[in-house]
């Protein structure tokens, strides 16, 4: 009987062992698709440069001392090389198409969302405030 019963102890154990090592997921993980996106001057940094097509969620974090903000712009063109009008980038320039709606004001500190849809090819993020861009605020990413 005693063995029967310890026997029984060693099945639980385990059961309750494996059950609290098994699953990754939590109610604060992030949802599927989400890319992690870092901003501070003078840079952005995605926690992955190469997406699934689909909805994306991004989750921008200002860590940085300054305001930004988060556009997204489909283009073949270089990350350095996007049309510029008066110290920002032309949102209607020759060559790139403007993902809406993009995150503006993000305050030091602050981390907001931005949930797009995206379709395969080559982007890039950026930072429009005046100045931010050519200072390099920008990255590549593409969506397969």
């Amino acid at each position: 009987m005693r063995r029967a019963l310890a026997a029984v102890f060693v099945v639980v154990a385990v059961c309750a062992l494996s059950a609290c090592g098994g699953s990754k997921s939590s109610s604060s993980s992030s949802p599927p698709g989400t890319i992690n996106v870092t901003e501070q001057e003078y840079s952005i940094k995605l926690s992955s440069t190469s997406l699934k097509a689909g909805p994306v969620h991004f989750s921008v974090k200002n860590q940085g001392g300054m305001v930004h903000e988060f556009m997204v712009f489909k283009t073949t063109l270089a990350p350095n090389a996007l049309p510029q009008k008066n110290g920002v980038v032309d949102e209607q320039g020759a060559g790139v198409e403007k993902i809406s709606p993009e995150v503006d004001n993000i305050n030091a500190g602050q981390t907001k969302t931005l949930d797009v849809q995206l379709t395969p090819g080559s982007y890039v993020a950026i930072c429009n405030i005046a100045g931010h861009y050519t200072l390099g605020m920008h990255t590549a990413f593409t969506v397969s």
